[in-house]
């Protein structure tokens, strides 16, 4: 996520499309719902809060990167996972399609691992790995927790860019779970996780 601010701006750049000074686009017509999706919560689709920008998603980008400075120093750092597995899939392969190796080889013998998901919502999730530590159980429970925080939640296009305005029980966030990539796992101290979500 360090990089996440940089990389919106690059990726407003290519995701805006063309500008045009002389009008503005059309809006789009707005999209007809996936599913039957029970009522919101109270609290949770605050329709009063401002229309998704480009300059919201940046703010909430840089929100993010803020949040991630502001964790806790990850001592004795041993790196169990580096390089891209989809959030949203069930498998575990690469983009290029090789399985992940060492996905059943026990990664710690601490009894219980925590992590915290605090990308791309406004409000974290912790969870926790507990009984025979693998790199395939850590990445069961990192994806059931984001399940679990796009469970109930709505989605709105975001005019002129290929982000979606998503809001649910963990507020507000611009990317659909299909957006998310698991970048890299590192054990801290033994103790806990700590995971670097890429979108």
């Amino acid at each position: 996520m360090k990089a996440i601010l940089a990389a919106l701006t690059a990726l407003h750049v290519g995701c805006a499309g063309p500008t045009n000074d002389a009008a503005p686009a059309p809006k789009p017509a707005p999209p007809a719902p996936a599913a039957v999706m029970p009522p919101a919560a109270p609290g949770t689709q605050a329709d009063d809060e401002p229309p998704a920008t480009p300059a919201l998603l940046q703010e909430s980008e840089a929100a993010a990167s803020q949040r991630d400075a502001a964790r806790p120093a990850c001592t004795n750092r041993v790196a169990i996972f580096d390089g891209s597995l989809d959030v949203g899939a069930a498998d575990y392969a690469s983009p290029d399609g090789a399985m992940i190796a060492g996905l059943d080889d026990t990664v710690s013998k601490a009894p219980r691992l925590d992590f915290t998901l605090d990308y791309p919502f406004d409000k974290p999730f912790t969870g926790s790995v507990a009984g025979a530590i693998t790199l395939r159980r850590i990445i069961d429970e990192v994806r059931g927790g984001f399940r679990h925080m796009y469970a109930g939640t709505s989605q709105r296009a975001v005019p002129g860019m290929y982000n979606k305005d998503v809001r649910g029980t963990y507020g507000r966030a611009f990317h659909v779970i299909g957006d998310l990539v698991i970048e890299h796992i590192d054990l801290c101290g033994d103790r806990w996780l700590e995971l670097t979500i890429g979108s």
